[in-house]
């Protein structure tokens, strides 16, 4: 008899061993393990995914070994067992399996050196089969994230050339139809993106295009949001077979945003258009809570221990991926956080466990940590909430489409803001490493450093972000407790820099939509030399 452990030896030495060997050689093969790595765990992994390199068991424990080791961050690791896996068992996985697991390596890096590794994978990839759409897509995130537009527009113009020409033949309209696929669920912010389509599509009339989407119910990332812009949608049946598998090909690229006719923009200049036309016809919200949703929510945050009739601020700051620009410190926050309790109000602070938890403070739930959480309860507080305090981030886009004031600190990157006027907002800075000075606005207008999530990768800078201070911070939640209430004082802090501001976006040829908080201007006046 041969036993399990004895398969990770050379054939002329799989002999058969008495019972009493195996205990003591499991031991020693983990012991070795265990001293070439820092931890148990990751020795554990080690040994599970090298004894998968030579001797694959089946696709559920492969897929399993993989998650784990992008888990871990072992991104060169992970990147072999998935070019293993696609080795391996090419003809189990469909498409859209395949697009899940590079998508899962791809939003699960761990800083900026595995940016190049991503590139060179889905470059590897297009090698092998140029016409991959999902590849392309990654491939121009790449590009985006290390703030070069015109390398990610030139890769997703290419897709579009592709896309219609594969559509073409297939026989499907894309002039005419526009498809989604579990991209777009994947996330709470690309649900919400779902919404301004369906804005786009209801100003558009029937002359606009026919919004199509496929849903993969175990890739949704909140059915409750999914389920109030699903109505605006025609959905892909899964008696359309042929459909579901190309869906992936035949979605528009994510940084083009169809203007009509043959007008494709910038996405983060097109979608501003969006909301300012939707506002300029005089229509409110574009999305409402629902009674029922409402009622349920007020009697769930009564049992939190919220009184009745208490209205509450929102507050949500990004901390995932190591050296993106948009994570931030929730303890910059404490300070506008007193002054929100201080002025009557509570403070729901949104994401999940993973987050640094807050300090116990009167009036404040630190919702993330909460067991009671859900998918519902989630949406009602951004629907219901006096406005959203936080970074730039999936919750505060559905928080726009409810129609609510957003109050963006710590704005990154600083060209994709995406809405309007109603909204206060201040952005992160950059200090040039080399003689300790921050840059100012003219200074990165042209640079990729506006674009950027990762500017430490960026070629021939050398930048350190710096934050918003807890002082800058709190000067923006009352700059909004200003707008709210028309304080005519707030308005008159920072003016003269508000004009000098407009004036130097004309200058440089730029539009970032509405003006930076005009506190911030005054502390900051030397940003706009």
């Amino acid at each position: 008899m041969k036993y399990r452990f004895t398969r990770l030896l050379p054939s002329f030495m799989r002999i058969p061993l008495p019972p009493l060997y195996i205990p003591v050689l499991k031991r020693m093969r983990r012991w070795i393990y265990e001293s070439l790595y820092e931890s148990q765990d990751e020795a554990l992994v080690a040994m599970k995914s090298h004894a998968f390199l030579f001797f694959p068991r089946n696709y559920g424990h492969a897929k399993g070994i993989f998650l784990k080791l992008v888990e871990m961050g072992a991104l060169k690791r992970a990147k072999g067992q998935l070019k293993k896996i696609e080795k391996n068992f090419k003809g189990l996985l469909g498409e859209v399996e395949l697009a899940y697991l590079y998508e899962h390596l791809s939003v699960h890096y761990r800083g900026v050196r595995s940016l190049c590794a991503i590139e060179d994978l889905y470059r590897d990839r297009l090698k092998r089969e140029p016409e991959c759409m999902w590849a392309r897509r990654e491939l121009a995130g790449v590009h985006f994230r290390l703030g070069d537009v015109p390398g990610a527009i030139a890769v997703v113009t290419e897709q579009r050339l592709l896309r219609d020409h594969l559509a073409g033949r297939l026989g499907y309209d894309t002039e005419r139809t526009r498809y989604f696929g579990s991209f777009y669920t994947l996330a709470i912010g690309h649900i919400a993106l779902l919404g301004f389509y369906a804005q786009q599509q209801e100003l558009q009339g029937p002359e606009g295009r026919r919004n199509r989407l496929a849903i993969d119910p175990k890739r949704v990332a909140n059915a409750c949001l999914l389920s109030y812009v699903e109505p605006f949608f025609d959905l892909v049946t899964e008696e359309e077979t042929e459909l579901q598998e190309v869906i992936a090909a035949l979605e528009d690229p994510h940084l083009l945003l169809h203007g009509g006719g043959n007008r494709w923009d910038f996405f983060y200049d097109g979608l501003p258009q969006i909301g300012r036309e939707w506002e300029r016809r005089g229509n409110g919200p574009f999305l409402t809570l629902r009674e029922e949703h409402t009622k349920d929510g007020e009697k769930r945050l009564r049992e939190m221990g919220l009184p009745e009739g208490a209205w509450f601020v929102v507050l949500h700051v990004r901390e995932t991926r190591l050296g993106e620009v948009r994570n931030a410190k929730v303890a910059d926050y404490l300070p506008a956080i007193r002054e929100i309790t201080r002025r009557g109000g509570w403070v729901i602070r949104m994401g999940d466990r993973t987050m640094t938890p807050l300090p116990p403070m009167e009036q404040v739930l630190d919702y993330a940590h909460d067991t009671r959480k859900s998918d519902s309860l989630d949406i009602f507080l951004l629907g219901a909430c006096r406005f959203f305090l936080g970074t730039n981030s999936g919750p505060s886009i559905a928080a726009k489409l409810f129609g609510k004031r957003i109050v963006f600190t710590n704005f990154a990157p600083l060209f994709c803001n995406a809405f309007g006027t109603p909204d206060t907002w201040i952005p992160i800075l950059f200090r040039d490493t080399k003689d300790q000075r921050l840059l100012t606005l003219r200074e990165m207008a042209h640079s990729p450093l506006v674009y950027a999530e990762y500017p430490a990768a960026i070629p021939g800078y050398s930048v350190e972000v710096v934050p918003n201070t807890p002082e800058e911070i709190f000067d923006a939640v009352v700059e909004m407790f200003g707008v709210l209430e028309s304080e005519q004082e707030t308005f008159s802090v920072g003016l003269s820099e508000r004009i000098r501001f407009d004036a130097l976006c004309r200058e440089l040829g730029i539009n970032l939509h509405a003006p930076p908080s005009s506190r911030f201007l005054a502390r900051h006046a030397k940003w706009l030399d």
